[in-house]
């Protein structure tokens, strides 16, 4: 069985002709249709062709697509000639729960726009539900919800009626409304079949409610024709019958009059305007109540034709307010019918526009408890485009209105209609505490203050208002801020600044806090101090290998030196030039670093007479550990033997202790004890003791020195230095106590030296 169908399929495709729509009429229309994921040739042919068994057509005009069953690729193309066979009607629009079924099928179909309904397709809808059905002719039903309808064929027109001998509708219950699409010569009524009765409907706009026991027929637009148990009704435009199972038709009456607006025949359109942050608005009118009127029906479409209605409901005769609540952005129109004991449905009224706009503010809002839209410090709002805003407590009215603290009703104008609206808004007003750590704020020292600002809105809740910034009347702050606090710190002021300082916490509505800050007094504007020299340096050189060296101090001085010293040393006479520095670094100075260097080392007399050479070099270093009236330090000094021809090559190594007392300011007392060691490049390495002790009042000092080498060895010496701002001018002259302390201390000498202190 397989082979021979492959073989028919093979023949039928071999068959085809190379255009495979050369057979149609000229000017059929074709349709191009994408297949869907769980599209097969049989859903396609019942969806366009009204029975599934049609599928051939798609197998013929498609070419070879597929062996049984016949599978299609979602995104194929496919080309479906419309035959004459086309769809009763589609579903134009719908609303919420809508299904289609066809016939012999077992379940409902979810609609969709655009959905084509053949022959015997139910449609039905469910609660808070609405679905527009359009025919071919154009004519069309909209059905409520909770309503049911069977299609069986409703063109109008004379020339398809040999399409299907019975045509019409079955509304099997619900409420409809529909109509002709065109009144012309070859119109025929589009025929609705209610469990009660048959309705011709012959206008434009016709309603039919269907329950089981009774059908009620509006005629709005054009008249409409009832039929039961052998007797039919003539209904005229505005007229209404009541017509019950197995009765005839009442007699046709006046429909109930429709509800109008306070405001005349025209109502001007209303405006509604939506801000950021804000509930979508609310619009609410009232209407005049009506005699007769048992309920009203009340509907919100988004088009003037009500083609779609999102809105559909049902109140009672009691209520005459309508609020719309959550209106999107756009155009709106309301309208109100009447309907009376006998369910009978006035036309209806007239039509009232809804402008729904959006407009900009400065900040979000929100809504409080009472319903009031609600910012806290200040709000500005910006009128939608073609459009006008003014706070009604005073102002022009302008593109935008800026708000302050209290109740505001707030103006929105239409530029255009002319239409207004007024929106309620409250600013709840602001404070905040302004706290500072820290004070007093310093001067050129310290770690400034802190500020910090929390802002509160008259309720007592955090509120965040725009701009909030910290500054100050001087001194340089650096804030930051967070939400609805902000905190900064002020640095110390510089001796410039000001006495008096305010620090504020500001916002885009101006000063929120503010304070006046301690600041720590101006300090007196003095003269710089003079430059005082700490060292008395005025005492005679004492000899190391060929160097002349002042004593030194416990309290350092930054500075250098320039001596020049003659020594009479057992008949030689020696002149040598140094130069000296110190730098003194730390707190006060606490510790030294020195160095010398003879650069001139000239033998004036004697028995020899070797070329000028350098002398020694030395380094040393000190600290204070205690300073004061009594101060002490240690120190440690290396002499290196850096010129040539000296008689001994020795590294002197001296360790030691510096003290000084003072009696007064310019009195005081110096004493050094060391020891030193030789390390030269004779066998004569030694150990010796170097003691000094000085007396200075003034310039003026007095000094006493004793070496002990193996043999004890002695000096006295008397110098004075003249201070001139950073420069000292000074002479000194010493005697040797002993004849035989060669090395160090004998014969007499004199020096005279330069200092140059530095701060």
């Amino acid at each position: 069985m397989s082979l021979v169908l492959a073989l028919v399929t093979a023949l039928t495709v071999s068959a085809a002709p190379s255009d495979p729509f050369a057979d149609l009429p000229p000017g059929t229309p074709i349709r191009t249709y994408i297949v869907q994921p769980g599209d097969s040739p049989w859903s396609i042919a019942y969806e366009f062709y009204g029975n599934g068994d049609k599928y051939p057509i798609i197998y013929k005009y498609n070419g070879y697509i597929g062996t049984p069953p016949f599978l299609l690729t979602p995104g194929q193309v496919l080309k479906l000639p419309q035959l004459g066979l086309g769809p009763e009607a589609q579903i134009e629009w719908y609303r919420h729960d809508v299904k289609a079924k066809p016939p012999r099928a077992l379940d409902w179909l979810d609609a969709r726009e655009k959905m084509n309904l053949w022959r015997l397709y139910r449609v039905s809808t469910g609660d808070e539900s609405a679905a527009h059905i359009v025919f071919e002719d154009a004519s069309d039903l909209r059905l409520r919800e909770q309503a049911m309808l069977v299609i069986y064929g409703a063109s109008a027109t004379a020339a398809t009626t040999a399409r299907n001998d019975k045509r019409g509708i079955v509304l099997e219950h619900g409420t409809l409304q529909g109509g002709l699409a065109k009144l012309d010569a070859d119109a025929q009524p589009l025929v609705v079949q209610t469990p009660s009765g048959r309705v011709d409907i012959l206008g434009k706009l016709t309603q039919i409610q269907a329950e089981s026991v009774a059908s009620m027929i509006s005629a709005f637009d054009g008249a409409a024709r009832v039929t039961n148990k052998g007797v039919a009704v003539e209904v005229a435009e505005g007229q209404g019958t009541v017509v019950e199972k197995n009765k005839a038709p009442e007699a046709p009456r006046p429909l109930p009059a429709a509800p109008s607006w306070p405001d005349g025949a025209t109502p001007s359109p209303a405006l509604v305007v939506a801000l950021p942050g804000a509930p979508a608005p609310a619009w609410e009118a009232t209407w005049l109540p009506v005699a007769s009127a048992e309920t009203y029906r009340v509907e919100l479409a988004a088009s003037p034709d009500f083609k779609e209605v999102v809105y559909d409901a049902e109140v009672g005769a009691g209520v005459t307010k309508v609020r719309l609540e959550a209106l999107s952005m756009g155009t709106w129109h309301v309208r109100v019918s009447t309907r009376d004991t006998r369910k009978l449905e006035s036309k209806p009224g007239i039509a009232r526009e809804i402008v729904v706009a959006k407009g900009d503010a400065s900040r979000r809002v929100a809504v409080n408890a009472e319903g009031v839209i609600e910012a806290v410090g200040m709000l500005e709002l910006r009128a939608p485009a073609g459009m006008l805003v003014a706070d009604s407590e005073g102002g022009d009215v302008g593109p935008s209105v800026r708000l302050l603290e209290g109740r505001h009703a707030v103006r929105w104008i239409a530029s255009a209609s002319g239409a207004s609206s007024e929106t309620q808004v409250d600013v709840l007003g602001v404070t905040a505490t302004l706290a500072v750590d820290g004070e007093p704020l310093g001067r050129d020292r310290g770690d400034g203050v802190n500020v910090q600002v929390e802002v509160r809105d008259s309720r007592g809740r955090l509120a965040l208002v725009p701009g909030l910034a910290i500054d100050t009347t001087g001194g340089e702050v650096s804030a930051q801020v967070d939400g609805a606090e902000a905190s900064a710190h002020i640095a110390p002021l510089a001796d410039d600044g000001p006495g008096r300082m305010k620090v504020r916490a500001r916002w885009a509505g101006g000063v929120l806090a503010e304070r006046e800050l301690s600041v720590e007094a101006r300090p007196a504007r003095a003269e710089p101090e003079a430059f005082t020299w700490k060292q008395a340096a005025t005492l005679p050189y004492r000899r190391v290998r060929g160097l002349a060296q002042a004593p030194q101090s416990t309290a350092a001085q930054s500075g250098v030196s320039l001596d020049s010293a003659l020594a009479d040393l057992d008949g030689e006479l020696d002149l040598e030039l140094a130069l000296r520095g110190e730098w003194a670094v730390g707190p006060r100075g606490r510790f030294a670093a020195d160095a010398g260097f003879v650069f001139q080392d000239l033998r004036l007399t004697g028995d020899t007479q070797p070329a000028s050479t350098p002398g020694d070099l030395w380094l040393g270093a000190r600290y204070a550990l205690l300073d004061g009236g009594f101060a002490l330090s240690p120190y440690l000094q290396v002499a290196l033997p850096v010129g040539h021809g000296q008689s001994e090559r020795a590294f002197t190594f001296e360790p030691g202790v510096l003290i000084r007392v003072h009696a007064s300011r310019d009195l005081f007392f110096d004493l050094r004890a060391a020891a030193l060691a030789r390390v030269g490049d004779d066998t004569r390495d030694t150990l010796a003791f170097d003691g000094l002790a000085a007396l200075t009042w003034g310039p003026v000092s007095l000094s006493y020195r004793a070496v002990l080498d193996g043999e004890l060895a002695s000096t006295i010496g008397l110098g004075a230095a003249i201070p001139i701002g950073h420069v000292r001018l000074g002479c000194a002259l010493g005697y040797g106590l002993d004849d035989n302390a060669q090395r160090t201390t004998g014969g007499v000498s004199g020096r005279l030296f330069l200092d140059v202190g530095i701060e």
